[in-house]
């Protein structure tokens, strides 16, 4: 009987490791739009990748996902898209959903999305990216390098965040597009009651202390 047990919380214990979801890395395109793919940076999971480019662009092989990550306060994670080409020439299509893992503190949340672009020359480019954020809103960059979009405190999931770039004529490519988003710890209404609660007696304390 005791064996039996054993092998049941080794089995499980496997099934776990392998149904975990894989930590981030730095990829290309090709492996992020493989089916079912998804992976985990800074308690966010990133899935559905999708990636489309009209004829004479980049195709997914050639797009490096080039894994962003900074540990602090606020949580960032995200992706620097680049092609191995130079730039794209016409556009792109890209899309992905993040959500707040399981394994996240409680009251953890997206806070907070960043688009940057870099167009070749920068000056005078008339690259448009629009993103369509599913929960958090639209916002559009022409001729702006960087763009920072507040998402709702409660936020745990982005259904979809969709970038597509449009606008290029010749002579004027877009060289990289990267899209982070901040995450953190937020404290639960019970607790800052409670917080609250401990510093207005400590003063009341304070205040009889400093009267006697």
């Amino acid at each position: 009987m005791n064996r039996f047990l054993v092998l049941a919380v080794v089995l499980l214990a496997a099934a776990s490791v392998l149904s975990a979801t894989p930590v981030c890395v730095s990829s290309t395109m090709a492996t992020l739009t493989t089916s079912g793919y998804s992976c985990e940076n800074q308690f966010l999971i990133f899935s559905n990748f999708t990636y489309s480019a009209p004829l004479g662009d980049p195709v997914a092989a050639n797009v490096n996902a080039t894994l962003d990550s900074l540990t602090g306060a606020i949580h960032t994670a995200g992706f620097s898209f680049q092609t191995t080409a130079g730039g794209w020439l016409l556009g792109f299509d890209i899309s992905y959903e993040v959500s707040v893992a399981p394994d996240a503190p409680a009251g953890y949340f997206i806070i907070q999305s960043k688009d940057q672009m870099n167009p070749v020359p920068p000056t005078g480019n008339p690259a448009v990216v629009t993103d369509v954020q599913v929960g958090v809103g639209t916002f559009v960059m022409n001729n702006i390098s960087e763009t920072v979009i507040s998402s709702p405190y409660d936020l745990t999931t982005i259904t979809s965040t969709t970038s597509t770039l449009t606008g290029l004529t010749s002579g004027y490519v877009l060289q990289s597009y990267e899209q982070d988003f901040f995450a953190e710890t937020v404290p639960e209404p019970v607790s800052c009651l409670l917080i609250g609660s401990g510093l207005m007696a400590l003063a009341l304390f304070r205040r009889r202390v400093r009267k006697s």
